[in-house]
């Protein structure tokens, strides 16, 4: 999954929506099966607790239901609107970032990934089996809501550093005890820090998570360095990920 991060301005015109079509052709030509829009609206998008109008994706909607035509297209949000929106543009995968209190609207979209980020102050076994009863939580109200595929994200990246370590070195046990995973190995500074790496050197530290997360059982690795990371997944020959249903893995 490569990220494309929209910018904070989904209204605008013209060179915007260009733009974002020549970033998105580009990570289907690095590869990316599928194309995940992130950080519309300056984070409005994510979370619509700011009264995000949906009218204001113009371009964004555009942009969807050109990249649609050619790869599986993924969207970031909390809103059903903007989930419901994206979907009838042609996203297939919706990435929801909300608390996950009710099961999405049936009939919007077939395939959900829940995002964990409610590890509060947990660490060790307490944080792994937070992450595991938000799994279980996840796949019943998939099931309630017709979703033919469901994943989960741990949440590296949003958590403090020794959160994230817990759930970097636990990630074989998720695999085997969870819905299928969608792990993001660019994960804010966790990356740099484990490896403390600045810069360009940041890379390594990138491509060393994107490894040990399809050997732990990864079913998809979400990154901005989508070409590194699938000669990292040839090189290893990584091993088939877990199955959701009609779930196929995917980078």
């Amino acid at each position: 999954m490569g990220t494309l991060p929209v910018g904070a301005s989904p209204g605008s015109k013209g060179g915007f929506h260009a733009g974002m079509l020549e970033k998105g052709r580009r990570l289907i030509a690095e590869s990316a099966d599928i194309v995940d829009f992130v950080d519309v609206g300056g984070g409005g998008f994510a979370n619509d607790s700011r009264g995000f109008e949906v009218s204001r994706l113009g371009f964004v909607l555009d942009a969807i239901a050109s990249l649609s035509k050619e790869v599986r297209v993924s969207i970031s949000t909390s809103s059903p609107a903007v989930a419901t929106a994206a979907a009838a543009a042609g996203a297939s995968l919706i990435n929801d970032v909300s608390e996950h209190t009710d099961a999405p609207p049936p009939g919007i979209y077939t395939t959900w990934v829940g995002v964990f980020s409610d590890q509060g102050t947990l660490r060790g076994a307490e944080l792994i089996g937070r992450v595991e009863e938000f799994s279980r939580r996840h796949a019943c109200l998939a099931e309630q809501a017709g979703i033919e595929e469901a994943y989960i994200d741990p949440g590296i990246g949003v958590s403090t550093f020794e959160q994230d370590l817990d759930l970097f070195a636990s990630l074989e046990l998720l695999a085997r005890s969870c819905l299928p995973m969608v792990v993001d190995v660019d994960g804010g500074e966790f990356p740099e820090k484990l490896l403390k790496l600045q810069g360009t050197a940041s890379l390594d530290a990138t491509l060393a998570m994107a490894a040990w997360a399809m050997l732990a059982g990864a079913s998809v690795i979400r990154s901005r360095n989508l070409e590194e990371v699938n000669d990292v997944a040839r090189v290893i020959g990584a091993k088939p990920p877990a199955r959701a249903k009609t779930n196929a893995g995917r980078t």
